[in-house]
């Protein structure tokens, strides 16, 4: 009878101490992209969406990819209009490959979109403490497979971004 109070008893703290992690975790931020170019079409891509548009885009000198300029493209071209969008399958599974692309409820695509990674190299990564947590921006060249229903797989070239602030995990913040 007591080992089975004392079990009782630890499965009960257990779950208090799940209760006031939960109570203390903040919000986190996490988004991710990237961007290329297939014969002349610009490819790009987020958690919102798979965005195509005719066009190659503006020459950059290399080193210039960064984190804030995929992001910058993906808003410009939504602002610009004129591209063909496509809703991710799960927005939640980040560049975790396959990646893949439903296409949008307005009835004239009929195609999925899918993004399999065939290689991988870090360009960079920065790590800062802000109040309290941890933000996180790596860089990425990817070679995928792209596929989409009609034509034939091809290898496509894209800098990607991952962006990470996390919860202040129990540590003290700012003020």
């Amino acid at each position: 009878m007591r080992r089975a109070n004392k079990q009782l008893l630890a499965t009960v703290l257990m779950g208090f101490a799940a209760v006031l992690m939960v109570e203390n975790a903040g919000a986190a931020v996490w988004r991710w992209a990237c961007q290329g170019e297939l014969g002349d079409q610009r490819i790009l891509f987020d958690r919102e969406g798979l965005y195509i548009v005719g066009g190659k885009a503006p020459a950059r000198r290399p080193g210039q990819v960064t984190a804030q300029s995929i992001e910058e493209a993906i808003d410009a071209v939504k602002k610009g209009g004129g591209f063909t969008v496509f809703s991710p399958e799960d927005e939640n599974s980040g560049l975790a490959s396959p990646i893949a692309f439903l296409p949008a409820d307005d009835g004239k695509q009929t195609q999925k979109a899918v993004f399999t990674e065939q290689s991988s190299k870090q360009i960079s990564h920065r790590h800062k403490l802000i109040c309290g947590r941890d933000e996180d921006t790596d860089l990425y060249s990817k070679v995928y497979r792209y596929e989409r229903d009609g034509e034939p797989a091809r290898e496509i070239t894209m800098k990607c971004m991952e962006y990470q602030l996390s919860t202040h995990g129990g540590r003290k913040g700012c003020g």
